[in-house]
């Protein structure tokens, strides 16, 4: 019945846009964006695999439609077919550039891929639309830090904290930012500071717990700060839906 329902909603979707006049691409929009990619389902569990198909006919039918491209991308994002999801949203982008969401969904799965420069790429053209939205700035902060660009991030995080004083995630990444800086002790105290805002935040501990010795050493804070764990913990922190 669920099946029966989405197949349902994807017709209509798809009807209508033919009825608006969006069924082909415009040659000056698609000339230099990528194919509509054929996602590799055949792995995937059986209402998965039914949903990217129907989501690949809608594409298919109306191929210059924002919204399809983009909901064939997020399906495919969740799937953890990354190249496929950057394919789309770069298009639903083009197709509707005034939206913050293409380019902000491109800059997350261009950073899953290690794209780092262009996810921020992607993130700067969505703050060039709304600079406002959080979540954003966390994203393009965390891209800065992979890129081990510190006073890049370091920068944004003091303008998430000049608007949440009291945000964890902010004052873990800017002690992150200091850290690859050198400057431990400042490291140190945000976080301490993620820690009193949020004080089961194990990834802030876990820098604390290390002794003041190793915090002194030249070699520490590039290394621990730019752990895959310590990562992993910034975006679970920052995720949000648009």
């Amino acid at each position: 019945m669920v099946y029966a329902t989405w197949q349902q909603r994807m017709a209509v979707i798809t009807l209508l846009c033919l009825a608006a006049g969006c069924g082909g691409d415009d040659p000056k929009v698609s000339a230099d964006l990528p194919e509509i990619p054929t996602p590799a389902t055949e792995s995937l569990p059986a209402a998965a695999r039914e949903r990217i198909e129907a989501l690949l006919t809608a594409v298919r039918a109306t191929p210059s439609n924002a919204e399809a491209n983009g909901a064939l991308g997020r399906a495919l994002q969740a799937a953890e077919q990354y190249q496929g999801a950057e394919a789309l949203y770069t298009r639903a982008a083009a197709f509707e550039p005034g939206a913050l969401r293409w380019p902000y969904y491109l800059g997350v799965v261009r950073n899953s891929q290690g794209k780092y420069a262009e996810a921020a790429e992607a993130f700067t053209s969505a703050e060039a639309i709304d600079s406002s939205f959080p979540p954003l700035q966390y994203r393009l902060a965390e891209t800065r830090l992979s890129m081990n660009e510190p006073s890049a991030a370091r920068a944004l995080y003091e303008k998430i904290l000049a608007a949440d004083p009291n945000s964890p995630t902010a004052h873990y990444g800017l002690g992150r930012a200091l850290a690859l800086e050198g400057d431990a002790k400042s490291a140190i105290a945000q976080f301490q500071q993620a820690v009193q805002a949020a004080p089961r935040y194990a990834q802030a501990h876990y820098e604390l717990d290390w002794p003041t010795a190793i915090w002194a050493s030249s070699r520490f804070p590039r290394s621990i700060s730019s752990s895959t764990s310590a990562s992993k913990a910034s975006r679970r922190q920052s995720r949000k839906t648009l």
